[in-house]
């Protein structure tokens, strides 16, 4: 079986990348990412749109990214086909 890798993240940016805020945890999800066959970005529309903090990797870097389907129009444009609908959210 090929390693996946399924990470959460802080903040998610269509230019500039996926961040998470502790700094020190980055070359650490870095390596991970790098070690994958495959990298799934899991994270709800609250982290989308977000300006990064420390960045981790960006876009390209990614396999997936699943979220709930209140990304915004401009985002979804800009994540591609590597955006997938795959949960939502109760209000």
């Amino acid at each position: 079986m090929e390693p996946k890798l399924r990470h959460r993240r802080d903040a998610v940016e269509a230019e500039l990348g996926v961040s998470n805020v502790n700094v020190i945890e980055v070359p650490v999800k870095q390596a991970m990412i790098r070690a994958a066959d495959s990298a799934v970005l899991v994270a709800d529309s609250s982290k989308s749109g977000k300006r990064p903090f420390a960045r981790v990797c960006g876009i390209n870097e990614l396999t997936q990214i699943v979220t709930d389907g209140r990304v915004a129009p401009e985002q979804r444009e800009a994540f591609g086909d590597k955006l997938n609908i795959g949960f939502c959210c109760n209000d």
